[in-house]
């Protein structure tokens, strides 16, 4: 079935103004246009390139209930340490930085892989790990565009808080931690100036290199 969706020759290339979905989008990173125009899951129609999934349909995922579409399930917190050792999802695995990504990903791609994203709100760490993820994956299949080894990428929409909420038996310990919690303002402090470091890296140049480009070189962003 996966196999069937992300051949080239099923996939149609979608023609978006990449200008457009810059304005609509809060996260720099994530104005990667997302040609891929079939996903497995239902989900919530945003102007966002990354789509969003309800808790209600990760728990149905969890469940095996589209097993027949999946070989495995991977949950990504992107949260502080702090944050997942409190309380997480179950089987979730804590990544936010991009070589760990990589190095979880892409170094095995045989099986058909359903990835979803949160961190505390889905607001920020979460969307930009999951466009940063597709972006790689366009790179490392240039070749072949649009084929992506990860198709089907999702983040969960309102993030650990809004799961936890509706689903506190299905997180581990079942507890739901504050990135800004008082008793963690010091290393909350560090965390977020390191992660600002690295998702910001690269962020200048390309941003250089776009504003001397010529505007008629846009299909070069349809990653």
């Amino acid at each position: 079935m996966l196999s069937r969706r992300n051949s080239i020759q099923d996939r149609q290339k979608v023609e978006v103004p990449v200008t457009k979905i810059r304005r609509t989008c809060s996260i720099s990173d994530a104005d990667i246009v997302d040609s891929t125009p079939t996903y497995v899951l239902p989900i919530d129609e945003t102007p966002y390139p990354i789509k969003r999934i309800t808790p209600q349909t990760l728990v149905k995922v969890m469940s095996g209930e589209f097993s027949q579409h999946f070989d495995r399930l991977v949950i990504v917190d992107c949260r502080f340490r702090y944050e997942y050792e409190a309380g997480h999802i179950h089987n979730a695995i804590n990544i936010n930085t991009k070589g760990a990504l990589r190095g979880r990903f892409f170094e095995a791609t045989t099986q058909r892989t359903c990835v979803v994203f949160h961190c505390e709100f889905s607001s920020q760490r979460a969307p930009r790990a999951c466009a940063y993820m597709r972006s790689h994956d366009r790179v490392v299949n240039a070749v072949g565009f649009p084929y992506l080894h990860f198709p089907d990428i999702y983040v969960v929409e309102g993030g650990y808080k809004n799961f936890f909420q509706q689903y506190p038996e299905y997180c581990t310990p079942q507890a739901y931690l504050e990135m800004r919690d008082p008793r963690f303002a010091e290393e909350c402090a560090i965390n977020e100036t390191l992660n600002e470091r690295e998702w910001s890296e690269g962020k200048s140049s390309r941003s250089k290199s776009a504003r001397q480009r010529d505007p008629m070189d846009d299909d070069d962003d349809q990653l």
